[in-house]
């Protein structure tokens, strides 16, 4: 069931070989800097800013950071360490590099405790893919006040997911009778338990289920977890996690396409944009800028921006878009306790393409602070048949034919379109030319119309009795028209 590539051995871990796809020994390498009283210091080299790691410390214990210390209890024969290195936008399983600590002597077994809010949780390693091997991460923890026996659940759709059980990390002192049991669980039909007993009061413990996605990337693949001291126990309810499959197993900084481009139809069409990021330093990034220098395809004056978890603020010059999210303080995946999913954060939003379109291809970058900017990978919208279902763009400042106000061809020739934002009069000037300008509201609604003589280059419009908000404001000419955005202070 699985697809293509190699399957190599790379890791023998609680006693059991897990097989993953193996790049060779090039690029990032592991080695430990100190090992004193049960604190082992490690240092990660041929990695950069956008290198991903996740860390197997071979004691069931996980972490993200690429020079990471970590607390082990005493073992005459030491522990077998792993780190997978991810490089942004490759297509290639992450790298393993392993590393043994020796002997540990005096123990130390107070490491910080992974962000939990219930007590269950799922994450991934990195990004599902069809092509690569990802652990699901199951956590959980005792809730309680009094150590407790019972069992830990993990719920999918075997339509989903093909989980390699041979390769499944569950330290024995920890788990032990794994069943799989087929049914019915809300959305799910699949339920793998563990037993686990003698779980104390705080207690976190972590489960490693490797797995590929059956489903191609774009799509989106479910699961759900949860915890009882009745084994029969199924919750009337489960929380539901859904993860977006991937082309690569790292790219924390990236930009998809909804919609798609039909070339049968001359209508202007609608996509609808979303880039992701990812904080992956050693502390909190406070300023993140997205530069989007938009397709020749795209119609600058249809941005509509889309509801993000942090509030932004944007602006669009010579078809570049850009968006700022000042103070955000997103926290860095390096940094101590730090709950994975705060890391994250994305933005999106709509736009139509003009009528007759081509393929749309489009790339953003990304600056956290005063870093070098991270370039996103390229997107493309394309199909040649009708069959792609495109959405017709229906905003009311779509144009009607391309201009070079929107950064491609010469409809109109040169238009100044100033102050904008405007207190009271707005100026317009134009070298083409002009029988009519109109004024349009949010909405769609013609508010002013206004007939201009073609030896006329120029025009005032009085904004002063307007409600402030969005207005458009459409010239046309013979055969030809161009639709600006301005906003009224």
């Amino acid at each position: 069931m699985y697809p293509s590539k190699s399957i190599v051995t790379i890791l023998m871990y609680f006693f059991v070989i897990l097989s993953f796809s193996c790049l060779t020994a090039q690029g990032p390498t592991l080695s430990i800097v100190s090992n004193q009283n049960g604190v082992v210091t490690y240092a990660s080299t041929g990695t950069n800013l956008t290198t991903g790691v996740f860390m197997l410390y071979g004691d069931g214990h996980y972490g993200r950071a690429l020079n990471p210390w970590h607390k082990f209890e005493s073992s005459t024969i030491g522990y077998n360490s792993t780190a997978f290195y991810l490089t942004p936008y490759d297509d290639n399983p992450p790298l393993a590099q392993a590393i043994s600590t020796n002997s540990i002597g005096t123990g130390n077994t107070k490491n910080e405790p992974y962000f939990m809010s219930s007590d269950t949780k799922i994450e991934t390693s990195w990004n599902p893919t069809q092509e690569n091997d990802a652990y699901y991460v199951l956590l959980f923890t005792n809730t309680t006040l009094n150590s407790i026996d019972g069992c830990v659940n993990f719920y999918y759709k075997n339509s989903e997911i093909d989980i390699n059980t041979s390769g499944i990390l569950q330290k024995s002192d920890w788990v032990s009778n794994r069943e799989t049991i087929a049914g019915s669980y809300g959305i799910y039909d699949r339920r793998m338990k563990w037993n686990f007993y003698n779980l104390a009061p705080g207690e976190q413990r972590v489960v490693y289920i490797p797995f590929k996605s059956l489903l191609p990337a774009g799509s989106y693949i479910n699961a759900s977890s949860s915890l009882s001291t009745n084994c029969n126990h199924i919750p009337s309810s489960l929380p539901n996690q859904s993860l977006k499959v991937s082309n690569y197993p790292h790219d924390p900084n990236r930009k998809t396409v909804f919609g798609c481009i039909d070339r049968t139809d001359n209508n202007a069409q609608n996509l609808r944009f979303t880039i992701d990021f990812q904080n992956i330093g050693t502390g909190p990034a406070q300023n993140i800028v997205i530069g989007d220098q938009l397709s020749p395809e795209l119609d600058p004056s249809t941005i509509t921006m889309l509801p993000a978890q942090y509030p932004f603020t944007y602006n669009v010059s010579s078809s570049r878009l850009t968006i700022t999210f000042s103070g955000i303080n997103l926290p860095g995946t390096q940094q101590e306790s730090v709950n994975i999913d705060d890391t994250k954060s994305s933005v999106s939003f709509s736009i139509c393409t003009f009528p007759d379109p081509d393929c749309v291809s489009n790339t953003a970058m990304i600056i956290f602070d005063n870093q070098l900017p991270i370039t996103t990978n390229t997107v493309e919208a394309c199909d040649i048949k009708a069959s792609c279902a495109a959405e017709i763009c229906t905003h009311p400042a779509k144009t009607t034919q391309r201009s070079d106000i929107n950064g491609d061809g010469a409809a109109l020739g040169h238009i100044d379109v100033y102050p904008n934002p405007v207190d009271d009069v707005l100026y317009l000037r134009f070298t083409d030319a002009v029988s009519k300008i109109e004024l349009i509201n949010i909405s769609g609604q013609i508010l002013q119309t206004y007939n201009i003589e073609s030896q006329i280059h120029e025009k005032t419009i009085d904004f002063s009795n307007w409600n402030s908000g969005l207005y458009f404001i459409r010239l046309t000419g013979e055969n030809q028209n161009n639709t600006m955005k301005v906003i009224k202070n």
